[in-house]
């Protein structure tokens, strides 16, 4: 297999922000091209943050335990990186990781279904949406006659194709694209005329232009991933045209979609493809509420059928209609597959209210959630975890493989055992343990020597500074360096990535570092309490609501998510109870743990109620894991 960087014309250009370009592949190797290209997208990402946290990637690795070596390889793209990469950056970087739309480019019309190639699409040897995609907005927007259409980043001309499919006059089509070699091949292969086509990026394209509709898929580029002019270019464009602010931490899509309701005429109609994201990121709130502002009906379309087929970019489409009016709500529906799209058969629809969006409330999943089960989550039956405890990260070690030697360095270094703490190191670590840390064997060890260390630590310290451990950025911020910081011990801990969380009663007094979160109950809460109340599915339901998913699934608990989670009150506890859940627990049947309460809930809220409490369970399980 090739290493990503060989599809790159200039491999030493691979995972560094800038314009490059990518070898012709033939058919059989598009799938490989695009991993290389999402790899590549990744590591631009990561250099960045790795440079602005820890000041060197040796440091990063040495931080998070990992061969320094090969990190660097994934860097430069010689080896390929693998998923459990991406949740260790994500974790220790706070990167959100995209697996951007652009990359469906890579695969031809049989690949993902559909017909019609062009001389344009064969040429570029790719394209960014599917031509179905195109042609059903096209539809929905674009009304019959002499009208002006904008596409704003028009790429391959998936979007100029539809519109000419659909009978929109090529001369009454204004194209805007930043890549040169588009714009020429648009113009050779005579999708636009050459008075139609403008090189420019849309963030400049001047407001005096105004059109009937504008239909689109604007870049996913996060504006903290560029660098340098190409990161203040892009803020100082987008705040003097865009009429909605946005920082670093915004994607490209945001000041486009924004600038693009100025540039329709009264009543004119807009269509985007946009990453799921929107739904609920922060810095899309201010969007919402402008669109809302300005269109008589807003529509949200989610398909669960991967738009961009096997790429983990999870997209909506956008439609805005009628600009001149306003709405205070959202017509959310929800597709299995294309084809029922297509049809206009929908699995799921719902009014989701436009100011629960600004609010920051996850509104576009709790419209999946039925009434009977919001009634209860918002009665005084159910709390906030926050109520009963405060969930924080735990310590940064500075290098994580010298400050939790194994057995053999222990013995051979003689540390004392004084000096050596049981600790979750990762939330792998939490799947062999039982409900109670007391009852489990711990793997790993945390070194935290005394006020005046032994003969024996004195040594350990020099052999820390021979192999340039005080050098890490952790350990050389600190004093003195061989101490870590914020090591205590959380009486409940619960772990980071799962598909359900595990949460553990730390009766073994463990400490914890900053992949697994410690739980610090009130003083009028027992744990044992608390755990039992926290394993059912109201919990489950919860976890699913309020906690974020990588690109795969996967569930990534952070502080403030974990402390929104809802669950029963913690009234007393039973030790039967406690040994089912610890039972399951051992068994590694999670979801057999939050089962444990469903005849405590159903005594109290109806059997019928835990029948839907499961069944949502399962719905939003079935649209977050793809």
């Amino acid at each position: 297999m090739m290493k990503p960087n060989f599809y790159m014309t200039d491999t030493r250009q691979f995972g560094k922000s800038g314009r490059v370009s990518w070898k012709p592949v033939p058919s059989s190797e598009r799938a490989l091209l695009a991993a290389a290209h999402i790899q590549h997208e990744c590591a631009c990402e990561m250099r960045l943050a790795i440079r602005n946290k820890y000041g060197s990637v040796r440091e990063y690795s040495r931080e998070t335990g990992q061969d320094y070596q090969r990190v660097s390889r994934i860097l430069r793209g010689e080896i390929q990186m693998k998923m459990e990469d991406l949740g260790v950056a994500s974790t220790y970087l706070n990167i959100s990781v995209k697996f951007v739309n652009e990359y469906s480019r890579y695969f031809d019309d049989n690949e993902i279904k559909v017909a019609g190639a062009t001389p344009l699409r064969n040429a570029i040897g790719a394209f960014y949406t599917p031509l179905t995609i195109a042609e059903y907005l096209v539809r929905r927007i674009v009304k019959r006659g002499n009208v002006k259409v904008l596409e704003p980043s028009f790429g391959d001309g998936a979007f100029l194709e539809a519109l000419s499919k659909f009978g929109v006059a090529k001369e009454n089509i204004l194209g805007v694209e930043i890549d040169p070699a588009a714009c020429r091949l648009a113009e050779q292969y005579h999708l636009l005329p050459r008075k139609s086509i403008y090189q420019m990026d849309f963030l400049e394209f001047p407001l005096s232009y105004h059109v009937d509709a504008i239909v689109g898929n604007p870049p996913y580029v996060r504006i903290r991933a560029l660098e340098g002019e190409a990161k203040s270019a892009a803020l100082a464009m987008g705040k003097k045209s865009s009429p909605v602010a946005f920082g670093e931490e915004s994607s490209l899509w945001l000041p486009f979609a924004a600038k693009c309701v100025q540039h329709l005429n009264l009543g004119g109609n807009l269509a985007l493809v946009l990453p799921y994201e929107v739904t609920y990121v922060k810095y899309a709130r201010q969007l919402w509420r402008y669109l809302g502002g300005n269109f008589r009906s807003i529509e949200v379309i989610r398909v669960k059928d991967r738009i961009f087929g096997e790429l983990m970019q999870d997209v909506v489409l956008l439609l805005c209609m009628e600009k001149g009016a306003s709405t205070n709500s959202i017509s959310y529906r929800c597709f299995e597959t294309m084809d029922s799209l297509m049809s206009n058969c929908s699995s799921a629809t719902a009014n989701v209210k436009i100011a629960d969006v600004v609010s920051g409330n996850r509104a576009f999943h709790w419209s999946m959630v039925p009434q009977s089960i919001l009634s209860v989550l918002r009665s005084d039956s159910v709390i906030r975890s926050k109520d009963e405890i405060a969930f924080h990260i735990g310590y940064v070690s500075g290098n994580k493989r010298y400050f939790h030697p194994t057995t053999e360095e222990i013995e051979r270094w003689e540390l004392p055992s004084s000096s050596l703490r049981k600790t979750a190191l990762s939330s792998r670590r939490l799947n062999n343990i039982h409900l109670f840390s007391s009852e489990s064997e711990c793997e790993d060890f945390l070194w935290v020597p005394s006020v005046e260390p032994t003969k024996h630590e004195l040594e350990y310290i020099k052999y820390g500074v021979e192999t340039g451990v005080n050098t890490s950025y952790k350990c050389r911020i600190r004093k003195p360096w061989w101490r870590v910081p914020l090591v205590d011990i959380p009486e409940i801990m619960l772990s980071v990535f799962s598909n359900s969380p595990k949460l553990i009663i730390n009766d073994g007094e463990w400490t914890f570092s900053n992949s697994v979160l410690g739980g610090y109950l009130q003083e009028d809460v027992d744990a044992k309490s608390f755990a039992e109340s926290w394993y059912t599915a109201i919990t489950l339901l919860s976890i699913e609501l309020e906690v974020h998913s990588l690109g795969g699934g996967v569930l990534v608990a952070v502080p403030r998510e974990a402390n929104k989670i809802m669950k029963l009150p913690s009234k007393g506890f039973h030790e039967v109870t406690l040994r089912k859940i610890s039972e399951a627990l051992t068994n590694g049947e999670i979801d057999t743990a939050y089962h444990v309460g469903d005849s405590m809930l159903a005594e109290k809220f109806g059997p019928e109620f835990v029948e839907d409490l499961w069944a949502t369970i399962q719905l939003l399980r079935h649209w977050r894991m793809r």
